[in-house]
């Protein structure tokens, strides 16, 4: 036979009184062994007890009936660990829920035997106390029936069992004792611009239900396109917003210029932005772009990439130098041309790279040099190199003149690299010498004149400015129009080629020939040192060395004073600082100063000025006492005379505004409540407001007695001194029949018939007062408690 109970008192078969679903503790009326209790309480119900806490323990112990054999309970030694386990969920037993006996378990004597555990129930010591004991003794087995099941919770929750009861720990989402119930979300029915779609799980806007989010055309979806109502009862995010599509105004590129349809940050849809190049620079990517669904542009904004010319290539039979080395040249980049000897240059000699990637010209070439076969001379005869009508470079032809002539010339010609003869084809003429010929871009004197010289005679020769004498300067005909030293030649001047310095330009007038001017300048950013303008003297040397292009560089700021100065590049062309004042202080000047082309800073360094509020005054009637006057955080204090009362704020702050944290407060004058004279008596107060100071007399008519003070003072609080006196009492009452029949006899004081009746029916109140009980009867209820005392043999 078994027995069991819930947390009301049960017997054996039917619970006396009915109880819910809970958790229910068994045992046997026989006793047996540990493994056939465990087997019993398994067979039977769930398992053997598995004590929870010091709670559970305890009620075991008070309800459970005394045998003197006493409980297995569900504590097992595990033999591989050498740890107690509950035999029920395999779990170690915890330091917290132990509960053994004194000396306890093993006696303290390491008996490797008892590897179950009893508990003691109503013992005499140790009571509701753990002992471990050999399997095979033979005790009661205590068992319990686990109240949750299948369908406890709702299937939304962990069903765990209490004594008596269970609990359930709910799924997220769901809460109630059984978890019946599920968290809501706020409805989504529409918005503006947009379409929303929602799908339920367990119930319209309950938790994990879906909404899709949509926008009309033109619009765009702010926020999540999917929310979920979450186990909070709330979306997690806010519901997204249908905007405008609009696009964020594309980044200026470098070295370029844009120009779009619409001002502002934020351009609407369709909108467009062109795009420009400086000079230099040619535009990489799509010169125009559109703003397009969703809020994005039809393609990235294009790049300003530096102009380059491919390099040349030197010429066939030549030379080139160029301002700068690689592959490719930069944009304003020259490059200049020469030919070996013997070759002559077919084009420009400088070219300059030039937009869009350009040269300024087709490169030249060097083709062969040659010279027209010059006539023979009449009476003579020539011998050249070849019988070819043009002759190359270097070669020669040798003249002689018939017999009787003299030669008047050179015997000889060689071809020049300027395509010409080095000596005009001579003449053959008698014994006299023919006047020299002026030489191109030269002149002649001399000794004689005529056509024809005798011998011995001189000729000068000399060139125009830029040209310089080749041959001599001096000739005498030594007959047979033969001059001694041979007819000079003037030769063009030229100065070596110049370059653009580096961040600077260059530009020429005819080349690098004499007379010649270069003129430079520098690119935006940079200063000029030296001369701007070069010339080609007759020296053949330029007036001055090429300048150079300095970057330009700004003064360096000072510190700001009471704030912070934060620079970007420094000191550099377009560099800029920006200033901002510490709490307390106001920027008087520009927040921003920008380093311009000619070397100043936009503005003057601004300064930070302390701020200050205005000056306050003490208010009628008060007083105000100040720190640190009107400057930030400053403060003013501020109280009243005696009799008077301050309204607003006691204390006023100078803030970071330049404004006070209120206004000033005011002091106004205190007052006391109304009062009346009592009845039967009289009053006179000093003032009639019955403000601080007012003194009011009290006195009684009839000669009634003054209950109470007969001075009140109101006082600087508002409050009177005491509270107001009554008039009570008469002296005695044959005082009060005396006084009328005086009053009657002798028609000094007569007492009217009203004023009789009212101070009869006041004595008669105050005799009866002292006739009224102290204490007063009361009902007495006391509350029952009414509980179930019935005793049952068997728990």
């Amino acid at each position: 036979m078994e027995c069991f109970f819930v947390l009301f008192l049960l017997g054996c078969g039917f619970p006396l009184i009915p109880f819910i679903q809970g958790w229910t503790y068994h045992f046997s009326q026989d006793t047996m062994s540990y493994d056939n209790a465990q087997g019993y309480c398994r067979q039977k119900y769930t398992d053997m007890v598995a004590i929870q806490n010091q709670e559970e323990n305890r009620y075991l112990n008070e309800n459970l009936p005394f045998s003197p054999s006493y409980y297995w309970i569900g504590i097992r030694k595990n033999r591989e660990t050498g740890r107690w386990t509950w035999v029920g969920t395999n779990k170690a037993l915890t330091d917290e829920a132990e509960n053994w006996a004194k000396n306890e378990p093993n006696n303290k004597n390491g008996n490797e035997n008892e590897d179950c555990v009893e508990m003691y129930v109503k013992r005499a010591i140790d009571t509701g106390k753990w002992n471990d004991e050999p399997c095979s003794k033979r005790k009661r087995a205590l068992c319990f029936k686990a109240s949750c099941h299948s369908s406890s919770c709702n299937n939304h929750g962990e069903c765990k069992e209490t004594i008596n009861d269970y609990n359930c720990n709910c799924s997220d989402g769901f809460f109630g004792k059984d978890c019946e119930h599920v968290m809501t979300c706020p409805e989504i029915v529409e918005i503006d611009q947009g379409s929303v779609e929602c799908s339920h799980v367990y119930g319209n806007f309950t938790y994990q239900s879906n909404c899709h989010f949509t926008c009309s055309d033109g619009h765009l979806l702010v926020g999540p396109e999917k929310l979920q109502c979450n186990e909070n009862g709330d979306w997690g995010f806010p519901i997204p917003q249908c905007k405008v599509i609009q696009c964020q105004r594309p980044e200026l590129p470098d070295n370029g210029a844009m120009n779009c349809s619409d001002d502002g940050e934020i351009l609407a849809e369709n909108s467009t932005c062109n795009f420009y190049c400086k000079a230099g620079f040619t535009l990489v990517g799509s010169s125009s772009v559109l703003c397009t669904t969703p809020g994005e542009w039809s393609e990235k904004s294009p790049n300003c990439e530096a102009v380059q010319c491919k390099n040349p290539g030197i010429p066939k039979y030549g030379a080139m130098a160029c301002s700068s080395q690689g592959e490719m040249q930069s944009y304003n980049a020259t490059c200049d041309f020469i030919c070996t000897e013997g070759f002559s240059l077919a084009g420009e000699s400088s070219i300059q790279c030039m937009t869009p990637g350009q040269w300024s010209a087709i490169p030249p070439k060097c083709e062969a040099i040659q010279c027209e076969r010059p006539e023979q001379p009449e009476n003579g005869t020539m011998k050249c190199f070849s019988d070819e009508k043009m002759l190359p470079f270097n070669s020669t032809c040798q003249f002689t003149c018939d017999e009787g002539f003299t030669i008047v010339g050179s015997y000889s010609t060689q071809c020049l690299t300027t395509g010409q003869w080095i000596e005009s084809p001579p003449k053959c003429k008698a014994t006299l010498c023919r006047r020299p010929e002026i030489p191109l871009n030269g002149a002649v004197s001399c000794t004689h004149s005529g056509e024809t010289l005798p011998e011995k005679s001189t000729c000068n020769f000399m060139c125009a400015e830029g040209y310089k004498l080749i041959g001599p300067s001096s000739v005498a005909c030594a007959g047979a129009d033969q001059w001694t030293g041979g007819i000079p030649i003037c030769e063009y001047m030229q100065c070596d080629s110049l370059t653009a310095p580096v961040n600077g330009l260059i530009r020429c007038k005819n080349g690098f020939s004499y007379n010649s001017t270069c003129e430079f300048s520098c690119v935006e950013g940079y200063e000029m040192i030296g001369s701007s303008e070069l010339q080609c003297l007759s020296s053949r040397q330029w007036t001055s060395s090429v300048p150079f292009c300095k970057a330009i560089q700004c003064p360096y700021m000072p510190s700001l004073k009471n704030g912070r100065m934060v620079c970007q590049d420094g000191t550099k062309y377009e560099s800029q600082c920006s200033f901002s004042c510490l709490k307390g202080f106001r920027l008087n000047g520009s927040p921003v100063l920008t380093c311009q082309s000619s070397g100043a800073w936009t503005s003057s360094v601004p300064t930070c000025e302390a701020l200050q509020c205005p000056s306050l005054t003490a208010p009628e009637d008060g007083y105000m006492v100040c720190q640190n006057a009107t400057k930030y955080k400053s403060q003013c204090s501020f109280t009243c005379l005696k009799g008077f009362k301050l309204i607003g704020s006691p204390t006023l702050s100078c803030q970071s505004s330049g404004e006070w944290t209120s206004s000033i407060p005011t002091c106004e004058a205190v007052q006391c409540n109304v009062i009346v004279a009592p009845s039967m008596g009289k009053m006179n107060c000093s003032r009639l407001d019955f403000g601080y100071g007012t003194v009011c007399k009290f006195t009684c008519e009839y000669d009634l007695s003054l209950n109470g003070t007969d001075t009140l003072e109101c006082y600087s609080d508002g409050s009177w001194n005491t509270e107001t006196p009554t008039c009570d009492t008469m002296k005695t009452p044959y005082d009060a029949a005396t006084y009328l029949t005086v009053g009657i006899t002798s028609g000094a004081s007569v007492l009217s018939t009203a004023s009789l009746i009212l101070w009869l029916i006041k004595r008669m109140r105050k005799t009866a007062k002292k006739f009224t009980p102290t204490n007063s009867y009361q009902d007495l209820e006391a509350p029952g408690i009414y509980q179930n005392t019935e005793n049952v043999d068997d728990v």
